[in-house]
């Protein structure tokens, strides 16, 4: 078997994606129809901010897979939208079974705590677009925007 290497713009590794988890396969939010003329040239994975594919993306896709299998709703999850929202992870969906919805609830809690950008332990929060921040990935903004960041533990205290 040939060795799919991890490339997100790669049609190869799309079609891989999409094969072993059909509810990545962009779809029409409004019909539920398949694109029409797709190409393999990205996939609701690709929705998914950098950093945290980096970091969680791949055992995400498993995670969910493995619980829409044991729902018998793998070929009946729909995607509308993926995104940062407010500094986590929003995986809108038509609605899912239970078991589904835990997966897709932990992995946008874990969002909050790991770095949008490069997928490190997150420190650090945005205040002006709220998404959390390593400490490299965070110094680098600073230098133009110092008193747009909070602690993570600081806003969470305050907000949580």
């Amino acid at each position: 078997m040939k060795k799919i290497i991890f490339n997100e713009k790669s049609p190869e590794f799309n079609k891989f994606m999409i094969e072993r988890f059909p509810f990545l396969m962009p779809k029409n939010v409004w019909t539920g129809e398949e694109i029409e003329g797709y190409d393999y040239s990205w996939t609701r994975f690709n929705e998914i901010p950098r950093g945290w594919r980096k970091a969680f993306g791949m055992d995400f896709m498993e995670e969910l897979r493995q619980a829409c299998i044991e729902a018998d709703f793998l070929d009946k999850l729909f995607i509308t939208q993926i995104k940062e929202k407010f500094g986590t992870l929003r995986f809108y969906t038509m609605g899912v079974p239970m078991n589904v919805d835990r997966v897709i609830m932990k992995y946008e809690d874990l969002s909050a705590w790991i770095c949008i950008e490069c997928g490190a332990p997150a420190k650090w929060i945005s205040k002006d677009w709220i998404c959390p921040w390593c400490d490299d990935c965070c110094k680098e903004s600073r230098n133009t925007r110092p008193s747009a960041f909070d602690t993570i533990d600081t806003w969470y205290g305050e907000y949580k």
